[in-house]
């Protein structure tokens, strides 16, 4: 809290030479004031053009009918993009809070704009869970960036974030109208639809992975993986010709076909995806989504004893960190 309002904070700290943070290196980086408790975060990462990428939810509750994320003035329901190694920024109204050194790539798509905020690179977004960027595509170049992102209570969605890109919300969720007056759903400037969208009777909340591009799995090199976070299930979706896309179950094996090192027992929620400098895949998970639960693994995927074909069920487990962690409210 701040003057007893509720702020999400963007922050960096310095890393020491033994690779800890130093506690007492904190700057601010943004500060966006948050009306309700509810869609108030997101994914942030740092892409191959070396910018930073912020995703915001919309700091509502359901419908939530202020409809920041189509406000382009409102840092709510965004993919921000920073340059964090130049320029300053100085925002003191409480809508945005204040942002201290960081400076606008020239080719946002709102840069010039008089009428949106030159950080905004895409728009439309309610609660992104999970965002990536392939590090190879052989069919479009370099970079695409997929997020996953949750609805309601009609669709969860994986998006391709570009630049000046309205996903819907709060107009539309996936491609159906949000709106109760069907007049409303109107035609959204530069809307994209999602890639793949994934109905509530099937899914909670979906979570981001990655495009795989190890070699571990020979059989899901350019395959995108997500999960549902509620469920814990797995799933691949597959690009197939003209932009179509194909979804399908990565079920668990029995641990009878995993390696003997390999054969924990996963945990009932999927949190987040990890993957490391080998472009291998990681689980973090966790039995409980209550606030205060303090147990949770990381866990290693590795493959099956044999992995010469394609095998229809889940690869591996294997932990690697057994972590203590909590989720807390903090003010």
């Amino acid at each position: 809290k701040f003057q007893n309002e509720d702020y999400a904070y963007v922050s960096t700290f310095r890393v020491t030479e033994s690779e800890r943070v130093d506690t007492n290196s904190e700057v601010f980086l943004l500060r966006i004031h948050q009306p309700f408790d509810g869609g108030n975060g997101g994914p942030m990462f740092f892409a191959d053009d070396g910018y930073l990428y912020i995703v915001t939810g919309d700091g509502g509750e359901k419908d939530y009918p202020k409809g920041n994320a189509q406000n382009k003035n409102s840092f709510h329901g965004k993919v921000l993009r920073l340059d964090v190694t130049s320029g300053q920024q100085d925002f003191t109204e409480k809508e945005s809070g204040t942002a201290k050194l960081y400076g606008i790539p020239g080719t946002n798509p709102f840069i010039n704009s008089t009428i949106a905020r030159p950080e905004i690179y895409a728009l439309g977004i309610r609660n992104m869970w999970g965002c990536s960027q392939d590090t190879v595509n052989k069919k479009g170049g370099t970079g695409r960036i997929f997020c996953a992102e949750t609805g309601i209570n009609k669709f969860d969605e994986i998006n391709l974030i570009e630049a000046g890109a309205n996903y819907g919300w709060n107009v539309r969720q996936g491609t159906a109208c949000q709106m109760t007056n069907v007049a409303e759903c109107r035609p959204l400037e530069n809307e994209r639809y999602p890639i793949y969208e994934f109905p509530h009777n099937k899914s909670h909340a979906l979570v981001g992975g990655y495009v795989y591009r190890g070699r571990l799995f020979s059989y899901l090199y350019g395959i995108y993986t997500f999960a549902d976070a509620v469920t814990g299930k797995t799933y691949l979706l597959e690009e197939k010709d003209q932009g179509t896309w194909d979804r399908r179950d990565w079920l668990q094996c029995h641990v009878d076909k995993c390696p003997s090192d390999a054969r924990e027992t996963p945990l009932k929620h999927i949190l987040a995806f990890g993957q490391d400098l080998k472009s291998e895949l990681y689980l973090l998970m966790a039995d409980e989504f209550l606030i205060g639960s303090k147990t949770g693994k990381m866990f290693a995927l590795l493959p099956l004893k044999s992995d010469t074909t394609a095998p229809s069920c889940y690869s591996c487990l294997v932990v690697t960190v057994a972590m203590v962690f909590s989720w807390e409210n903090i003010h």
